[in-house]
């Protein structure tokens, strides 16, 4: 069972976290940049520590700024919440390496499907079909003559991260050159990782989402009904 469990994020997601850990009394610790100091998951935790200035980059995705504190204050695992460092395959790892359980998929996986050009790939290899989009693209040009041999309406999408961070959808050439630079800008500012790609945009999705749960012992549920079974804590 865990006993002290770090929280490497900030906002609402580290203040749900942080609220299941009380649930489970299971002692949090936090961490906070110069901005967020005075935040209400550096106030719920049991413990806050300062790992920055208020530039991502130099405080929630310094990775060896937060294992220093992880191994100071010897919390037992690492919630990376979403976004940040959540889909780091170098961080999974390096949590692997210093014995912190990192809450979330292996480094391998991450690799995988944390990369969305990656899980393209992944999935094209598995049959399963993907829409029309490219792989990595390097600068605003190239997206411009990638879109091109699409066709627009284009998203253009970061591949690292999620959260809808550095995503935006595109109509013409002068659309997608603005987009290509803030949001090149947006993903590296939030996932340490400025690499985008296109995707041919649907005008009028239906968007179905199925949510899957599994752990380290080979079990798996999936929520598709949205109804978790009364026998299973999903907070394990």
């Amino acid at each position: 069972m865990l006993k002290t469990v770090l929280v490497a994020n900030r906002g609402e997601i580290a203040c749900r976290i942080i609220k299941s850990l009380k649930e489970m009394n299971i002692r949090s610790v936090a961490v906070y940049s110069e901005a967020d100091q005075e935040s209400l998951h550096v106030k719920m935790a049991h413990e806050a520590y300062h790992i920055g200035p208020a530039n991502a980059k130099e405080s929630y995705l310094n990775i060896e700024k937060i294992l220093e504190v992880a191994r100071g204050a010897n919390v037992d695992a690492i919630h990376p919440g979403y976004g940040f460092l959540s889909e780091n395959p170098k961080f999974a790892r390096a949590c692997h390496d210093n014995e912190i359980i990192f809450i979330g998929p292996s480094a391998h996986v991450i690799e995988k499907m944390g990369d969305k050009v990656s899980a393209r790939r992944t999935m094209e290899e598995a049959g399963v079909p993907v829409l029309p989009g490219n792989h990595y693209v390097s600068s605003a040009d190239e997206a411009v003559e990638l879109g091109a041999a699409i066709g627009y309406p284009l998203m253009v999408k970061a591949a690292a991260g999620g959260g809808g961070i550095g995503m935006e959808l595109v109509h013409n050439d002068e659309e997608l050159r603005k987009a290509f630079s803030s949001n090149q800008r947006r993903a590296s500012n939030y996932f340490g990782s400025g690499t985008l790609y296109l995707e041919k945009a649907l005008t009028a999705p239906r968007h179905i989402e199925v949510q899957v749960l599994s752990d380290t012992y080979g079990n798996h549920i999936h929520l598709a009904n949205g109804i978790v079974p009364s026998n299973v804590d999903i907070r394990r």
